[in-house]
């Protein structure tokens, strides 16, 4: 906006209505009759160029003077001498001239911006734009201009004001303003008698105001007068109108407008972290698009906390009301909530009384979308079971901010309703230490630093599995954090459940497995089995015995279900406490020769895969004969010796656990197969970085010898010792000629979770 200089004052010029200037609110006298019409041809294209022929035409139309050009160039010469002319640059270009001044100074450009922006808007925003806009007018269009040129402007600009009182009246009646808006409606027809948006508007007015019979009145006149002067009938979307009324829909019934739902339950007391993701949901709200966010995650990683601790801190943002629905898609509930029960809720919620909603789910979700239109409003669905639960409870308004969270991925969001994943994932150790600091008392974490440090990575810092262990200790103050975590470490899941199965996390994750198909039941339990910190598609497949495609879908599935997390590599993982549920689900629903044959298929072909990598390696090495696969199982193949040194550094923690779980069980020939096929690969660092959230050499399976060979369940204290094999057992592992490894050997033996050369004595007899 240009100012006059040494006084800063803002100048304005407006054209709807007589044409006129104002300097700081006082106005400037701008000549004669003509001289005002050329201002009004230049700003009615500011910052565009105007010819010359075009100022002649506008001025003077068919009857200009004969100095007629020198006449312009006085008046223009006037204009930019004047106070006015402060606000206005005049450019010669060519064969004319360009205006140059802020748009936002002309009336005329301020209205057509404002309505532009309305169009755009959430209701509550639109109506105070429109306002804005229709105020500017002061009657009609350069009402002191009387030449062709602006009689067609005046009709044009009058179409327009026309367009936006029709706009802004369909959104008062949106916002239930009927009673307000039927005196103005109903005197705009006398002007507009064939006018149909404006008799629709009419009638909606009159039956909302409960006046049904002049309703009708009031369509049948106006389908009486298009017959006589026009010989046509109502257009479709009137006629409608008038059928609803007839049948009584209730999706015509006004919103109540003091209905602003606020249904959220209390805000969670203490919340720790998370960062990242509530400045991800922060982000995905301040688009200008419909704005979805699906939150993933486990059962019990806080996915519905962080959604309430947004909310409450950003209610400010949505005055439209908040909606809350726990969709019951992973609960102790028989069956997820229909998506027509929770639309109920919400049309009460808006003000619809009872008797008003549809019985057609389709008709509640239309009434349901119609009511929000605008409105900016939060829509949190918790806890949903799939993307068809939610499809028809999505408010479908930009003006809305919809969050979903659910265990699944849910795909159908993500792709065709362009919703934001953020995926919700373990705390850190910081902001784990912080959770217990706040539940505890700093002063009880600092008296117990190591306990405290052990609790924490005994939770595997899962935000369910640290809040019921700090409900232990909380309601105990008297016992030190060391006995709870003496208890975690020996009890391992028994320690994390309760009768209350909101809080206990082996039921909350028993929740998941029921949406899993049979298949995909069974292999999330036998990952729990397998053996290694992480898994790849090839050994996943031996382990379930199923072809590789068919076991890549079943694990792309647990994935999605928040069971599984695929990492670099196309290896999959599993957190501790997963993993340990999905070991006890095996023991539960899986048969000993199930889990034994699942085990002896992946075993078998880490030592066939592990033979041929060894073979690219050292061809001239004797060569191992391992017993054939099980049918249906095949080894990995390997191109050359770069893919086996790849294979090995990828599998090398893997083929280890592998060793001692065949040690474990007595699988013997598979022991030193195993050693003999990784005698060529280097040992890692012993402080090489394990992959996080994964289970480190076996100690936590569940698998130990205890009668027959048979895997029992074992407590995890436990868990350590079957880390390598039995001291009875080593005696058996001696190597060909009957020697006996050396003292060093032994050590290495005892050594713990080191690479296979904790094998090394071991060879092939013959």
């Amino acid at each position: 906006m240009r100012k006059t200089e040494g006084e800063g004052a803002v100048v304005r010029f407006g054209l709807l209505g007589t044409i006129e200037a104002h300097v700081a609110g006082e106005p400037v006298d701008l000549g004669p009759a003509r001289q005002r019409t050329v201002l009004a041809a230049l700003l009615v294209d500011a910052n565009r160029p105007v010819s010359l022929e075009q100022l002649v035409d506008r001025v003077w139309a068919d009857r200009p003077p004969l100095r007629a050009r020198e006449s312009l160039y006085s008046y223009l010469s006037r204009l930019r001498g004047s106070a006015a002319g402060r606000g206005l640059e005049i450019e010669r270009v060519g064969g004319g001239y360009v205006p140059h001044v802020d748009p936002d100074a002309v009336d005329l450009h301020r209205f057509r911006r404002l309505v532009a922006e309305a169009h755009d808007a959430d209701d509550e925003a639109a109506a105070e734009l429109f306002e804005q806009a229709l105020a500017l007018w002061r009657g009609g269009a350069l009402t002191d201009v009387d030449t062709p040129w602006a009689d067609d402007l005046r009709r044009a600009l009058a179409a327009e004001r026309w367009a936006a009182e029709l706009a802004h009246a369909d959104l008062r009646l949106r916002q239930g303003g009927h009673a307000e808006l039927l005196a103005d409606l109903t005197e705009r027809t006398r002007d507009h008698p064939l006018d149909e948006r404006l008799a629709g508007q009419v009638v909606l007015a009159l039956y909302r105001c409960g006046r049904q019979a002049d309703a009708l009145a009031h369509y049948e006149r106006l389908r009486q007068l298009l017959a006589e002067e026009l010989g046509a009938d109502p257009s479709p979307p009137l006629r409608e109108l008038h059928q609803r009324i007839l049948r009584g829909d209730p999706g015509l019934a006004a919103p109540e407008a003091d209905a602003v739902p606020n249904q959220f339950p209390a805000a969670p007391s203490s919340f720790i972290g998370r960062g990242d993701e509530l400045a991800a949901l922060t982000a995905a709200a301040d688009r200008r698009v419909v704005q979805i966010s699906a939150l993933a995650g486990a059962g019990g990683v806080g996915k519905t906390w962080l959604v309430l601790h947004w909310a409450y801190a950003h209610r400010d943002r949505f005055p439209g009301g908040q909606l809350f629905a726990d969709l019951h898609g992973f609960s102790s509930a028989n069956a997820p909530l229909a998506p027509s029960v929770v639309l109920r809720r919400f049309l009460g919620e808006l003000g619809v009384q009872p008797s008003r909603v549809p019985p057609d789910p389709d008709a509640q979700a239309a009434l349901y979308r119609k009511l929000v239109a605008g409105r900016r409003l939060l829509v949190v669905l918790d806890n949903a079971a799939d993307a068809n639960q939610v499809i028809p409870l999505l408010p479908g308004s930009p003006a809305a901010t919809t969050i979903v969270t659910s265990r699944r991925h849910l795909a159908p969001l993500i792709t065709r309703y362009g919703a934001r994943h953020l995926q919700l994932d373990i705390l850190t150790q910081d902001e784990a230490r912080a959770l217990l600091a706040a539940r505890l008392g700093a002063a009880r974490l600092a008296a117990e630093p190591a306990a405290a440090e052990e609790l924490i990575g005994l939770c595997g810092r899962y935000p369910l599995a640290l809040a019921i262990m700090s409900r232990h200790a909380q309601t105990r103050p008297r016992i030190p954090l060391a006995e709870f975590a003496g208890e975690l470490r020996d009890l391992g899941l028994d320690a994390l459940d309760h009768e209350d199965p909101a809080v206990s996390l082996p039921t909350v994750l028993s929740w998941s497995l029921r949406a899993l198909s049979p298949d995909q039941r069974t292999v999330f339990a036998l990952l729990g089995i397998a053996p290694g910190p992480d898994i790849a598609l090839p050994a996943a497949a031996a382990l379930a015995g199923l072809p590789a495609r068919r076991t890549g879908r079943l694990l792309t599935m647990l994935e999605e279900a928040s069971l599984l997390t695929r990492r670099a590599g196309g290896r999959y993982a599993m957190h501790d406490l997963i993993r340990d549920y999905a070991a006890a689900t095996a023991e539960r629903d899986l048969a000993q020769e199930e889990r034994e044959a699942a085990l002896r298929r992946v075993i078998g072909f880490a030592v066939h895969t592990t033979r041929a990598a060894d073979h690219h390696l050292d061809p001239h090495r004797q060569v191992v004969r391992p017993a054939p696969l099980a049918p249906g199982t095949e080894p990995l193949p390997l191109p050359d010796a770069p893919a086996a040194m790849a294979w090995f550094d990828a599998e090398h923690a893997t083929l280890l656990a592998a060793q001692r779980t065949a040690a474990a069980l007595g699988w013997h020939e598979a022991v030193w197969q195993l050693a003999w096929g990784l005698h060529n690969v280097p040992e890692p660092p012993r402080d090489a970085p394990r992959p996080p959230g994964g289970v480190e050499g076996g100690a936590r399976l569940r698998h130990a010898p205890v009668r027959s060979g048979r895997p029992e369940p074992r407590a995890p204290a436990a868990r350590r010792r079957a880390r390598e094999p039995p001291p009875a057992r080593r005696r058996e592992h001696a190597p060909a000629g009957g020697r006996r490894p050396g003292r060093a050997q032994r050590r290495r033996h005892r050594a713990g979770p080191r690479p296979a050369r904790a094998f090394v004595g071991l060879a092939p007899a013959g």
